[in-house]
């Protein structure tokens, strides 16, 4: 057991490194880079990062999505379509629900960016953070928020139905000249 815990450790450390450093660049493209535009001046740095950051109403009800988003993840996780209509319309529904459940995402990764357009545009600005306290704690938002960026990443990517194709090419064929 406990060597199964580590071989699961092993191969699934790397994977969430790169996933942190894939959300963090979409982060930096969503976000900061609106951010450093138009850091220029103080009303254009504070209207981009306020319009940036979501509204509370808006990420509680992305967040309530996550919750049809999961349950219907699970569902084609643990049961298997008998049919291939059956297969077919689960995939739809998939597919719609996995759309709307992971707008949470998107809002999120555009606070990270947002986050990280403010520190370092704190940096190099005097406009920003006026304190080493507020530095420290928006560096503190931004590492949790990485991390649950990376984690509903994963998530998504671990759940979401894989195509159901041959890893192994077959190499037999039959002769040309048979009917």
């Amino acid at each position: 057991m406990k060597k199964d815990l580590l071989h699961n450790f092993k191969i699934e450390l790397p994977q969430f490194a790169t996933k942190l450093i894939t959300e963090l660049l979409l982060g930096i493209i969503i976000g900061s880079i609106p951010v450093w535009i138009n850091s220029r001046s103080k009303e254009g740095f504070e209207a981009t990062i306020n319009g940036l950051l979501a509204v509370k109403q808006l990420s509680d009800h992305a967040s309530f999505l996550l919750i049809p988003y999961t349950v219907i993840c699970i569902h084609s996780f643990a049961f298997t379509r008998k049919t291939d209509r059956g297969a077919r319309r689960f995939n739809y529904i998939h597919k719609i629900t996995s759309e709307v459940g992971t707008n949470l995402l998107a809002i999120v990764r555009a606070g990270l960016g947002a986050m990280f357009g403010y520190l370092t545009a704190s940096a190099f600005t005097e406009f920003g953070a006026k304190s080493n306290t507020e530095y420290v704690t928006t560096a503190l938002y931004l590492v949790f928020t990485l991390i649950f960026c990376a984690a509903v990443s994963l998530f998504h990517d671990t759940l979401t139905p894989q195509k159901l194709t041959s890893r192994y090419k077959n190499d037999l064929e039959f002769d040309r000249n048979l009917k």
